[in-house]
């Protein structure tokens, strides 16, 4: 696993040299912050860059569903970190894969729902932790505890 301050510091480059060919990006605190709806430019252009590699982007989440500003595969109500949903998902849209990665902010749903992929992981440090799921703020507290063994 990797950690990285935000998605924009990522070697993207990197990342397609070593055969990644599937990118799944989480949403909330890792694209943009919790309950928006707007992919910023910086990331469409990671998104663009992505794409004229021949890399295919999925947004996966456990938030509800949402539109977006840019034209991008997205999974609502993910059910992360269980990889079912998602795995029916690559089925039914016929998204065949080598190589995948999985970008997000937690612990416990991101990086583990990509272990149980089998997926590369990244982990980027959270956008936004005053407004979240409150949830999501316990497991931050475990999660840091955890980090710290890294």
């Amino acid at each position: 696993m990797e950690i990285y301050p935000n998605v924009t510091s990522i070697d993207f480059k990197k990342l397609i040299d070593m055969g990644i060919d599937l990118f799944v990006f989480d949403f909330d605190n890792t694209v943009n912050k919790w309950k928006e709806s707007k992919i910023p430019n910086e990331i469409i252009q990671i998104f663009n860059y992505l794409e004229k590699n021949g890399a295919k982007i999925i947004i996966v989440s456990n938030g509800k569903p949402r539109n977006l500003n840019a034209n991008v595969k997205t999974l609502w109500l993910a059910r992360k970190p269980m990889p079912f949903k998602f795995k029916k998902y690559l089925k039914e849209k016929n998204i065949k894969y080598n190589k995948a990665v999985v970008i997000g902010d937690q612990l416990f749903t991101d990086m583990l729902f990509g272990k149980l992929l089998n997926a590369y992981l990244i982990k980027v440090e959270p956008l936004d932790t005053q407004k979240e799921f409150f949830i999501t703020k316990i497991l931050r507290f475990f999660e840091k505890i955890v980090l710290k063994f890294f």
